[in-house]
Order: C-alpha cells, then sequence, then structure tokens
C-alpha cells in the first residue's frame, strides 16, 4: 500500500503531507514555518490506518531542513 507522510505547524493551524518525508522538507525550504523540529509520522493510504513515527524534520534559522529518521529497534 502506498504511504503519506505528515507533519504539522506548532500552532497546529496547518497540517501538510506528502509521498515522502522529502517533500517534506522541500515544502519546509520554501515555506515560512518557524525554525524548529516538526514530528513526522507515516500512514498508509487510504486514511484512517494508524499512524507510525517516522522522524523529525528539523527547520535550522538558514532555511536548511535535516530529515533525521527514527532508528530501527
Amino acid at each position: 500500500m502506498p504511504t503519506s507522510y505528515h507533519t504539522r505547524r506548532p500552532d497546529e493551524s496547518n497540517i501538510i503531507c506528502g509521498a515522502g518525508p522529502e517533500v517534506i522538507r522541500d515544502f519546509l525550504r520554501r515555506e515560512d514555518w518557524p525554525p524548529g523540529r516538526y514530528e513526522v509520522t507515516q500512514t498508509e493510504v487510504p486514511f484512517g490506518h494508524p499512524c507510525d513515527h517516522w522522524g523529525v524534520a528539523v527547520k535550522h534559522a538558514d532555511g536548511s531542513v535535516e530529515l533525521i529518521p527514527d532508528q530501527p529497534a
């Protein structure tokens, strides 16, 4: 099944989703969301299945974004 990746603004006013964590990284680079850590979750499409934590996207003050996947158990 396809997987969708999600994150949200700290104020929870917007949620973004995409086909991969790279889509989230590219979005955060372009948009004026504040620097910080954004939790990234993944879920199988169609929506409604439980979300799993994927890792974090860290937006730095210079606008760069680092993707940090969870370590395997």
